[in-house]
């Protein structure tokens, strides 16, 4: 009976070893594929004054993309369900979610054009800037193409990978699926040398100005803002 319970306690010895080594693996292989991540991302230093004349010519693999931002990321219960956490900013003095970001999209829609031309489009994304905001941390401006959308987000993470904050820098609309026009501009922004965010919105009428800053604990705080106008409907 004793060799037996000795046996047990070295099984369960092992098992306790597998799982750590396990883990270490994990996490050392996650590190080097944000360390990859990361490379892709050309630096260019600041001031920016207008963020969509930051033209990138290479893509990033989009299930590459969703790992390493939202997939790999911690998780929280919210309303009885399990998700990743969010990016968040900080408004008056408090952090909050920001909703509108999310995975990009890696399924292709099926379009026909009006001269009857048939096919599939595919989303992307692309590695835009690599920026210095503080020395703790990893900023990258990634854009992202959808069929009626295209955007460039700010995305600050901690040096091993975790993503804390985001900000929208440049949001606009095109009429054509496979023609990346600027038809309309929802927010655009402009980086000044101190890495402080002059950003402004217009949503049909309504326009918002924001002064966005990064703080010692990786998040951005929006330090100013303004409304002006009304929603046109």
């Amino acid at each position: 009976m004793l060799k037996f319970i000795i046996q047990i306690d070295h099984m369960k010895q092992i098992l306790t070893l597998f799982f750590i080594l396990t883990f270490i693996t994990h996490g050392c292989k996650g590190q080097q594929q944000f360390e990859e991540f990361v490379t892709k991302f050309p630096p260019v230093i600041l001031p920016i004054d207008s963020i969509q004349f930051l033209q990138p010519s290479d893509t990033l693999d989009i299930k590459l993309f969703n790992n390493i931002v939202w997939e790999s990321q911690a998780k929280e219960e919210k309303d009885g369900k399990t998700r990743t956490v969010r990016p968040k900013v900080s408004k008056n003095g408090k952090l909050i979610d920001l909703t509108s970001f999310g995975k990009a999209y890696d399924t292709p829609i099926n379009y026909q054009t009006v001269d009857g031309k048939k096919g599939k489009f595919y989303s992307k994304v692309y590695p835009v800037a690599r920026i210095d905001l503080h020395d703790t941390y990893i900023s990258l401006i990634v854009k992202e193409y959808d069929s009626e959308l295209a955007h460039y987000d700010l995305y600050n993470f901690t040096k091993d990978g975790v993503r804390l904050s985001a900000v929208p820098l440049f949001t606009y609309s095109h009429d054509k699926m496979l023609v990346d026009s600027i038809d309309y501009i929802y927010t655009k922004s402009t980086i000044l040398k101190d890495g402080s965010i002059i950003w402004f919105e217009n949503n049909r009428g309504l326009k918002t100005s924001r002064v966005y800053k990064l703080r010692n604990d990786g998040y951005f705080e929006i330090i100013e803002e303004q409304k002006t106008g009304e929603f046109e409907y």
